[in-house]
């Protein structure tokens, strides 16, 4: 099987993607209403429609700059389909490596930073080289961007699993089937 052929990745475009996160909620009502909502949902988040067709919605994040940002950018790239009594969200949450990554850089460069500097220092002045624990001071303060960085990218996970699952269950309500009970007070 070549790589693109019935996975779901379209091969050669943006959307080379596998979903890390899925999420499926039982649906019974009009498929495009359902698709409406989505798109609607993430237009206002600010991602951009890659494609649309009949029963599936694919969308790709803007990223997540800035200080107050909406949980649902913590997907890269996701997609609704609707179909089969159900609703399902794929998704990449590129946002959590994101941070991740950053963290790591920033963790490194800090290490770097701290060891160049210091060794500049320690050439220059003798007398520094009596106390060769002050190596172990010197990186104390990186000690707890180690765990920190880890527990973050958990955070933003999770967060954004939560919006996309919370954006399933709003879809399905929202374009779900009226009841005739409340057809019926309508029409009164």
């Amino acid at each position: 099987m070549q790589r693109g052929e019935r996975t779901g990745i379209q091969v050669g475009t943006q959307a080379d993607w596998i979903p890390d996160f899925t999420y499926t909620v039982a649906f019974a009502g009009s498929c495009q209403r359902a698709l409406a909502a989505a798109e609607t949902a993430f237009s206002q988040a600010g991602f951009r429609i890659v494609k649309r067709s009949g029963g599936e919605l694919c969308v790709a994040s803007p990223g997540m700059r800035g200080k107050s940002v909406n949980p649902l950018r913590g997907a890269t790239f996701a997609s609704v389909t609707v179909g089969g009594g159900e609703i399902r969200v794929n998704a990449v949450l590129g946002g959590a490596v994101w941070v991740r990554r950053v963290m790591l850089l920033m963790l490194v460069g800090l290490a770097v930073l701290f060891v160049v500097g210091f060794g500049i220092a320690w050439a220059a002045v003798p007398e520094l080289r009596d106390f060769p624990w002050i190596w172990y001071v010197l990186l104390l303060p990186l000690v707890p961007w180690i765990g920190l960085g880890p527990v973050l990218a958990r955070a933003i996970r999770r967060t954004g699993e939560e919006a996309l699952q919370a954006l399933a269950g709003g879809v399905a309500s929202a374009a779900a089937e009226p009841d005739l009970e409340e057809e019926d007070l309508e029409l009164r």
